[in-house]
């Protein structure tokens, strides 16, 4: 390296430090930032370079996951870039507090100006989020601005709000933040479920920190139906302007076995080259035996599955939701993918199956979107828990006529308080499911739906329902041409560990249980950590493909 170049890449890598990046390196052409992430020190959250300024992590955006003591390192950063936006850090609940020792249980956003990154906690995302909003327009003003905001609510603010208050031992500033965070979940899990752009995402985290400070001040948590009030306004703001989607999209749907498009009634054999662990003992289904390989025939009887929060992604990785044409089969946001469905509810044996519709099935979604060249596609397998307009949609009744009519389909209906059922796909063997007592069941099915919900939801915003496992499927393909490929289920990749001739206990296949020994292979597939319900940071789902 010739000494000019050695000179520019220290003098960028002490400027990094200078301005508070904290472990921040380059070489030339290159640089890198790393610190810590905290409430306690977070491990198992994802941090990125938000180059788009969106508040959210996008696909193409520098990403990295915290390890122990929350530390993140992001290298190949170009030395612009390094110094010049903010850093976002999305912990889910899986992630770890070193507070507790546990999973944090909800899900919430940190943030850190450009250039004071070292070390993202709560009081850098105070920072970051007046910078958001525009109440600031530098960081020193912003810096003034939130120890203004922290002494009205009676608290001390800390001479450097980007220290390390775990490492000085700064126990005061410490409870500040685990005080933010604590009331920051409790909004942010309550109504960032099915929001249907990242605007309205943006607009909760800065409302859930709003009121959070308002919390810090009366000493209590009472500020949900302020906080779903402003994503509301946000919402019905986005519906306002979808007046600028002018140009037509269609996204096609197929379901595929063995390379060849199947639907309802069709006679498919699925391998299946190793096994799952299906003993009833082994209720988190993790571990796969050395069983030989098994091949299962029998007919597909349900290929039904949602989809909501489409958009479209240009080169540089910016999502811009797709507004779907009103009617029968897709509404507000959400779609319903029918490739038919058995209709013999009793009395039915394999040889006299009859699946419904004959034709026509719906197998693709159509709308408009922004003007603009889209190289990829994004999408939700699963119904949220709110439309785009801020209505219930998971937790709605579904015998209520108010609903869109892709909610108003009882077969895709689970218990009232548990929502819908995301996909339905059943297999229907030609020899029977064997179970532990000798008995026997007829399908071998997948049901996946949000579980451990509480709360009701005919009582509004006040007391939302909510559930410990979401149990959505989401999907980014980065390179996808609409007038040519189609967004593909390969029931073979679902299957593929599944002992589709053994039953070991509670529902036949898999309800998406947590305890359900059938589940894990079926979750796996689908890249969904069974005990979490939140995508798996180690596994990618293979059930869904672009072709």
């Amino acid at each position: 390296m010739k000494l000019k170049s050695i000179s520019a890449a220290l003098a960028g890598a002490m400027a990094l430090v200078a301005c508070g990046g904290g472990g921040g390196s380059s070489s030339s052409g290159s640089s890198t930032l790393s610190g810590s992430v905290a409430d306690g020190y977070l491990s198992g959250a994802k941090v990125c370079l938000d180059k788009n300024r969106n508040g959210a992590c996008d696909t193409g955006e520098p990403t990295t996951t915290t390890g122990s003591g929350g530390a993140y390192s992001l290298s190949g950063l170009s030395e612009s870039d390094a110094g010049a936006y903010p850093l976002v850090v999305e912990v889910p609940a899986s992630a770890v507090d070193s507070d507790t020792g546990t999973a944090v249980g909800k899900s919430f956003v940190l943030k850190a100006p450009a250039g004071k990154s070292g070390f993202v906690s709560p009081i850098s995302t105070l920072v970051q989020q007046k910078l958001d909003s525009g109440a600031a327009t530098t960081v020193d003003a912003a810096v003034a601005a939130v120890k203004a905001d922290l002494a009205a609510a009676g608290q001390t603010a800390p001479a450097d709000l980007f220290a390390n208050y775990l490492s000085a031992n700064d126990t005061g500033t410490h409870t500040i933040a685990r005080t933010l965070t604590a009331s920051v979940k409790s909004y942010y899990e309550a109504v960032k479920d099915g929001l249907s752009s990242n605007a309205q995402i943006k607009a909760l985290q800065d409302a859930a920190l709003t009121q959070a400070m308002s919390d810090l001040r009366t000493g209590t948590r009472t500020g949900l139906a302020t906080v779903t009030a402003a994503v509301v306004a946000k919402a019905s703001a986005d519906t306002a302007s979808q007046s600028a989607a002018t140009q037509d999209v269609t996204i096609n749907f197929d379901v595929v076995s063995g390379g060849a498009s199947v639907r309802c009634g069709d006679v498919v054999t699925l391998a299946s080259t190793q096994l799952w662990d299906h003993t009833p003992t082994n209720t988190s289904a993790v571990a796969a035996t050395t069983q030989a390989a098994q091949t299962s025939t029998g007919k597909l009887v349900d290929l039904r599955f949602y989809v909501s929060n489409v958009a479209l992604v240009d080169q540089d990785g910016n999502a811009t939701p797709v507004v779907l044409t009103e009617n029968a089969g897709q509404s507000k946001g959400l779609a319903l993918l029918n490739f038919g469905y058995n209709t013999v509810s009793s009395g039915a044996t394999y040889a006299n199956v009859t699946c419904s519709p004959a034709t026509g099935y719906v197998t693709s979604i159509t709308g408009k979107v922004k003007p603009g060249t889209y190289t990829g596609v994004t999408m939700v397998v699963g119904v949220p828990l709110y439309g785009p307009d801020m209505v219930r949609q998971n937790h709605s009744n579904a015998a209520d006529t108010a609903n869109s009519l892709p909610l108003q389909n009882s077969a895709m209906a689970w218990s009232w308080q548990s929502g819908r059922k995301f996909t339905k796909l059943e297999f229907w063997p030609t020899t029977p499911v064997q179970k532990p007592n000798s008995s026997t069941t007829s399908k071998w099915v997948v049901h996946l739906g949000s579980t451990g919900c509480s709360g009701d939801p005919t009582v509004g915003t006040t007391a939302p329902t909510s559930c410990t496992n979401p149990n959505r499927v989401k999907l980014a393909f980065n390179s996808f041409n609409p007038s040519s490929q189609k967004v593909v289920l390969d029931v073979g990749q679902l299957f593929k560990n599944a002992d589709l001739q053994y039953d070991a206990g509670g529902a036949a296949g898999c309800m998406s249980g947590t305890t359900d020994p059938e589940c894990g292979p079926i979750f796996k597939a689908l890249g969904l950590d069974l005990s979490s319900g939140l995508m798996s940071t180690t596994v990618a789902q293979s059930v869904f493909s672009v072709k």
